[in-house]
């Protein structure tokens, strides 16, 4: 499956309601846990993002309708990058040319 790092900023409405940002939290494992993917780690931050989390996905469509599904509730604007393990990567760089 697709291992993703999310770099999250709370928007002027998810400041707003920090106080129910763990009820978002929670929620925001429910509906990745809903499409089949897992939140291994999701953390709360100081600097230029307010939450950096590291998510499975089963599949690249799954990960980006996600992210919008979430994004459409208001609370954060979400940034997405493709991660690889060390293992992967190594794959893919012994078969460079």
């Amino acid at each position: 499956m697709p291992l993703y790092v999310i770099l999250m900023n709370l928007t002027d409405e998810g400041l707003k309601g920090i106080k129910e940002s763990p009820k978002r939290v929670k929620k925001a494992k429910e509906m990745v846990e809903s499409v089949g993917g897992e939140i291994i780690e999701l953390l709360y931050t100081d600097g230029p993002y307010d939450l950096v989390g590291i998510i499975d996905f089963p599949d690249e469509k799954t990960g980006f309708q996600t992210k919008l599904g979430y994004e459409s509730q208001g609370a954060g604007r979400i940034t997405t990058m493709r991660a690889f393990s060390t293992k992967e990567a190594a794959e893919m760089i012994n078969k460079l040319p």
